[in-house]
């Protein structure tokens, strides 16, 4: 009867050894800009499929929606952030522009490193010059924002935004086509100095502060080690209380 029992608990352990679909949220991807050598570091995030959500609940005055956000505008949007980004100049643009101060020092401090998120992208048409209002998930009182302006001949900008207690983002566009929302962020590490020592504290040094790596959560239908674990644990259970029988008979 004892044999049977185990037979029977170890064939279940075997169906729970196999793998276990994962459902996990969109991806998201942190690249490392290739700037210049001496000066302040940058990345570019973005989460795809919440770009063009965001897209899609996102609210406008001044401006109208002209057609629905795809992948290929975020793309586009992607590769432009990167080539502004890939000079001290066009990170010194950024932040000016996303209204941080010491903004060209910023850039030119190799200690710094200016994280920027694409929170959304609208293909927006309206009058040249009106002054724009948009509501996108993601944005909060006290963020960092600028505007990339994507214009129809390929060429683009950064345009000042400002956002406001509830939110809004406000922006003045010279002219209509494809405009994406970046939030940016500044962060460096501090040097400490003590007893003719200077570096950075808990071994940190301007390489690591600075570096990102490509972060993606797991994909759907990706194996998860969990349940093989536990019946691996539940397994030696068994074994120990069929010793325990044996031992008391």
């Amino acid at each position: 009867m004892k044999k049977k029992f185990i037979s029977s608990v170890v064939a279940a352990l075997m169906v729970l050894t196999m793998g276990t679909t994962v459902f996990a949220a969109p991806s998201v991807t942190t690249d490392t800009v290739k700037t210049e050598s001496g000066k302040a570091s940058a990345t570019v995030s973005v989460n795809a499929d919440a770009v063009v959500a965001n897209a899609a609940k996102a609210t406008t005055e001044g401006a109208t929606v002209k057609e629905a956000t795809t992948s290929e505008d975020v793309e586009k949007t992607v590769a432009n952030v990167n080539s502004k980004l890939s000079t001290a100049a066009g990170v010194a643009d950024v932040l000016e522009k996303a209204g941080v101060a010491d903004a060209t020092a910023t850039a030119d401090n190799k200690d710094a490193t200016v994280k920027t998120e694409v929170v959304s992208v609208l293909n927006l048409t309206g009058t040249a010059g009106a002054k724009v209002t948009v509501t996108v998930p993601g944005i909060v009182a006290g963020d960092k924002v600028v505007v990339l302006h994507i214009k129809d001949d390929g060429t683009s900008e950064y345009l000042a935004a400002t956002v406001d207690a509830n939110g809004k983002i406000t922006f003045t566009a010279p002219s209509f086509s494809t405009f994406a929302i970046v939030k940016v962020t500044v962060s460096a590490p501090e040097k400490v100095s003590y007893n003719g020592w200077a570096g950075y504290p808990w071994g940190a040094t301007t390489e690591t502060a600075a570096a990102t790596t490509a972060a993606t959560s797991p994909k759907t239908a990706d194996a998860a080690p969990v349940l093989p674990v536990l019946a691996v644990i539940c397994l030696a259970g068994v074994v120990v209380c069929g010793k325990k029988v044996k031992f008391n008979n």
